[in-house]
């Protein structure tokens, strides 16, 4: 019994959660360890909802804790905000009906605070419409590597699929030495993933591959190693393709070499032949 006593605080403590028992008429109240934490008790009773529950959420949970106690609800479960304890908190409440041998009525409930798993569902859904950029709209090639996983690919993008010529869930799971099409590339990526795992910041790098229909692409790649939520490293990339400019400065590159040969020929014969042997 004890240890199950332990274990069960330990789990409360984890989720940020405690259960009680309170009797309705009088308001007593007595449960787990972590019970004074998140919700108010005065004098072994506890405090009416208007004490403590913010002003906007105060009707809804009023009117669950009325359901439950006229018994039109066996149980019932209420989201709310409380700014008592300091700072804006958000709770969750669940409550039963239970009556001892005698008939008195007792409600059993669960309250937990729910503040980070909230605010961590709203920067998510705040973040969405740049995801949804990120991943189906802009030009820009974005993944994930487990680097623990043999830098397999855990999330690609439309456009780094695109590049690949295959579609984004045959990528999942897999290698640069099963999707990149030249070995060489293949190779090149995966001894610079394992180097910037170990440096660790940021690498912001040019990098070059040749896609399966064997055209050459020069990338400006950003990569970054990160911590996943399971705590394995990670390597997050951010690509834009800049083939086009790459290959304009390599031909105001060839071009400035062949006047600069002209310019040091005089004779038009050699001057041709110069300027094939630069380009």
């Amino acid at each position: 019994l004890r240890s199950s006593t332990l274990a069960f605080e330990y789990a409360s403590e984890l989720t940020r959660s405690a259960y009680f028992r309170l009797n309705p008429q009088n308001r007593k109240i007595e449960g787990s360890k972590l019970l004074p934490e998140l919700c108010p008790i005065e004098n072994g009773c506890f405090l009416p909802e208007e004490r403590w529950v913010f002003q906007p959420d105060l009707e809804k949970v009023l009117h669950s804790v009325t359901r439950l106690v006229s018994g039109k609800e066996e149980t019932v479960t209420t989201d709310f905000r409380s700014t008592y304890f300091g700072g804006m908190r958000y709770c969750r409440l669940k409550m039963t009906r239970d009556r001892n041998a005698a008939g008195d009525l007792s409600l059993i409930g669960v309250i937990q605070d729910i503040t980070e798993i909230t605010e961590t569902l709203q920067k998510a859904q705040d973040l969405l419409p740049l995801w949804d950029l990120v991943m189906y709209s802009i030009p820009v090639m974005f993944f994930i590597k487990n680097a623990q996983d043999d830098f397999r690919y855990i999330m690609v993008n439309t456009e780094f699929a695109n590049l690949i010529g295959r579609p984004a869930e045959d990528i999942i799971g897999r290698t640069d030495a099963e999707v990149i099409p030249m070995k060489n590339d293949a190779d090149g990526f995966r001894a610079k993933d394992v180097a910037i795992m170990k440096k660790g910041g940021i690498d912001d790098s040019v990098e070059f591959m040749t896609d399966i229909s064997g055209n050459a692409h020069w990338f400006r790649t950003i990569k970054k190693p990160f911590v996943g939520v399971r705590k394995e490293p990670m390597l997050m990339g951010l690509s834009i393709d800049i083939t086009e400019l790459h290959n304009l400065v390599e031909s105001e590159r060839i071009i400035n070499r062949a006047l600069t040969q002209i310019s040091l020929e005089s004779h038009f014969k050699s001057n041709v032949k110069q300027i094939f042997a630069t380009l």
